[in-house]
């Protein structure tokens, strides 16, 4: 050859170098995994060796002990879940325990035949012998796709109704309309170069792209290069997982038995692109990650396409309403009638129903609240919703989004009219309603749940304060702020308010904090005068349940001495500051109670029998049942006091106990 210009080439394969020989080996180089998937892959050949250490020895070249050994792994998770013969079994779990411990193996300890990985994977599939056998059933599911209308009512309810109160307020702002709040843990990280901080982020929002320059580059800041932005109660990287099972737990308060997930989200998202015609498949898989259009039609394209058949057919123009974006929005079902929110007559007689006994449906006893899920009738209002859209009597409506406005509006107009004579209200609706006892200490969720469901820009001054109060939430570690109870006279540290409520009431001859006006007061006639003050305009609380919220707490009030106007102003609004007293003084007064109305004046109903006033107790007034009915161990009663009501042997924990739950009130603040 020739000599080329330029500089000689360079022989690699000249140096004298060392061959690490355990690299450069004749085993197969297997596929690149996390640490985590490591760890699973562990997990299950543990359970290969306890398999051979119990019943072997065995081997991977046997397909007879290989079915074996998933059997006997399908029994186990059977009896660790507590299953009838009857009960199914998700197909994904066992099949991805199979997946795991045959990828270990070979990474670990060698190959194992392709014909006995088939096999096994047949052998588990639902229709397969030993899916037959554990009743295994595919969990994937039908498709559903959660409209902009479950977002939006899933955002309402998380600022308005939700009664959750989380460790940290900044888990609050992660599960709803990631621009706004990102923008918000933008600013308080510092993750903007040129725009940190709260006046960086107003600067943001006012900057005005001229036409020759539409698009601006926005630059990191060094310090977040490498560190997580969404971070834990450790101060470590948020996992999905943690995220996934709040939004979880919020779509089950909000009313959802089957709440959506983000897969859901994310398919009524990649659906609506095909709707943009501007967009192409390649930009869709980009933005999806999907390879292929296969992938967006297995697992995300809509069932129903939306396509006017007819108008096809007939060669005719296409009706404007999409009927394809219609059926989706009833494949996520609301149904506000869910255990928490049921009346306590409700309860019962679900609770003596013979699917309730069978247990097939699930159990407070085993679950938290917040997570627990139980549907009382069938069908749901979104869906009635829908079929009248669909009615071929009506004019279809053009604006789904008004769909959700008319929900809202009746759910507002249903709770908040007739605060005591429509109690009945109260007691359909349980705990979801909008006005909380806890907003006089909660200023920014109070100022938030105001803000927020407001149509502005964040330009304008509302969105400006809407932001405001966003980063304050994010900075503060409680979302409870009660001045009065924050300094300890004795000087010390103190872990809750009660600890400073009783300090304070130690060091004074006379100490008494109202907890309407969040103020003290250190003479016995200014108190009594102050308690007047409340009775007379009517600031009484209509739940008078004694309740525990972060380091906080709500006063308990005695329902029957609050009305009894024999009593002194002080007497009749007594607080009661822990709980076991504020029970001991309910159940003193609850046992021996006769007459057939309640003892609140501002409650117009009247009760034929005990049965029916303990209902009403415990549903308005939020005062438990065991507190009104006499036990073994309770005070002795006669028999026309309380009739007896007999309780169901299935134990199951109060609603109310299992969920930090916050009621409605007359607070000073609303009335003033």
């Amino acid at each position: 050859m020739k000599p080329s210009r330029g500089p000689h080439r360079r022989n690699y394969m000249e140096d004298d170098i060392d061959v690490n020989i355990a690299i450069v080996n004749e085993s197969p180089v297997p596929k690149n995994v996390d640490e985590c998937t490591k760890r699973e892959y562990r997990r299950q050949l543990q359970n290969w060796d306890d398999y051979n250490k119990k019943w072997g020895p065995k081997t991977v070249d046997n397909l007879a002990d290989l079915k074996e050994f998933v059997l006997r792994m399908g029994k186990a998770i059977r009896k660790h879940k507590d299953l009838r013969p009857e009960d199914t079994l998700p197909y994904s779990g066992l099949k991805s325990y199979w997946k795991q411990f045959t990828a270990g193996y070979r990474i670990y300890r060698g190959p194992i035949r392709d014909e006995f990985v088939t096999s096994i994977k047949r052998f588990i599939e639902p229709r397969g012998e030993l899916g037959k056998l554990l009743n295994l059933v595919p969990d994937s599911g039908p498709r559903r796709h959660a409209t902009e209308v479950t977002f939006a009512w899933e955002g309402c309810f998380l600022w308005s109704l939700d009664w959750k109160t989380f460790s940290r307020p900044r888990f609050r702002p992660l599960y709803m309309n990631p621009l706004l709040f990102f923008l918000v843990i933008f600013c308080v990280n510092g993750a903007l170069r040129d725009y940190r901080g709260e006046e960086g982020l107003f600067k943001l929002l006012d900057l005005k792209l001229c036409e020759d320059t539409p698009i601006m580059r926005i630059h990191w800041h060094r310090s977040v290069l490498n560190q997580p932005l969404f971070t834990g109660i450790s101060g470590k990287i948020l996992r999905a997982r943690e995220v996934s099972e709040g939004l979880r737990a919020l779509g089950i308060r909000s009313g959802f038995p089957k709440p959506p997930t983000f897969h859901d989200f994310r398919a009524e998202g990649l659906t609506n692109i095909d709707l943009k015609p501007f967009y192409s498949d390649t930009q869709r898989n980009r933005i999806a990650g999907h390879e292929n259009n296969q992938m967006h039609q297995q697992h995300y394209a809509a069932r129903n396409g939306g396509i006017d058949s007819q108008a096809v057919y007939q060669d005719n123009e296409a009706r404007l309403i999409n009927l394809g974006r219609l059926f989706r929005l009833i494949e996520v079902e609301w149904q506000p009638s869910l255990w928490q929110s049921l009346p306590l007559m409700k309860q019962r007689e679900l609770m003596q129903t013979e699917e309730y006994k069978a247990k097939k449906l699930p159990l407070l006893g085993k679950v938290k609240l917040e997570t627990a899920s139980l549907v009382v009738k069938e069908g749901s209002e979104s869906s009635e919703e829908c079929k009248n859209l669909l009615h071929p009597n009506r004019k279809p409506r053009r604006d789904i989004k008004r769909l959700e406005q008319m929900k809202l509006q009746e759910y507002w107009e249903e709770t908040s009219t007739g605060n005591i004579v429509g109690s009945e209200v109260y007691a359909c609706r349980g705990v979801n309603r909008p006005f909380s006892r806890l907003r006089p200490i909660l200023p920014n969720r109070r100022r938030l749940a105001d803000l927020l469901p407001m149509s502005s820009r964040l330009r304008s001054e509302k969105g400006r304060e809407a932001l405001r109060e966003l980063i304050a939430l994010y900075r503060s570690k409680s979302e409870v702020y009660r001045p009065g109870l924050n300094k300890c006279p004795c000087e010390c540290n103190p872990k809750t308010q009660l600890h400073v409520y009783r300090c304070t009431k130690k060091s004074h001859h006379f100490a008494e904090f109202c907890f309407f006006c969040n103020e003290w007061l250190y003479d016995f006639d200014a108190w009594e005068q102050h308690c007047h003050s409340h009775l007379s305009l009517d600031h009484l609380p209509v739940e008078v349940a004694y309740e525990r919220v972060e380091s906080t707490f709500l006063p308990g009030y005695c329902p029957y001495c609050l009305w009894d106007t024999s009593l002194s102003a002080a007497s009749r609004l007594r607080q009661f500051c822990t709980k076991s007293k504020w029970e001991a003084e309910v159940r003193d007064h609850g046992l021996r109670w006769r007459r057939q109305h309640c003892p609140d004046e501002r409650c117009a109903e009247e009760f034929k029998n005990g049965d029916s006033f303990v209902c009403h107790m415990h549903d308005l007034h939020r005062v438990p049942e065991e507190l009104l009915i006499a036990t073994a161990r309770g005070l002795k009663r006669k028999a026309d006091m309380v009739e007896d009501i007999r309780q169901p042997k299935i134990k199951i924990r109060n609603a109310w106990d299992d969920a930090t739950s916050v009621f409605d009130t007359w607070s000073f603040e609303e009335a003033t």
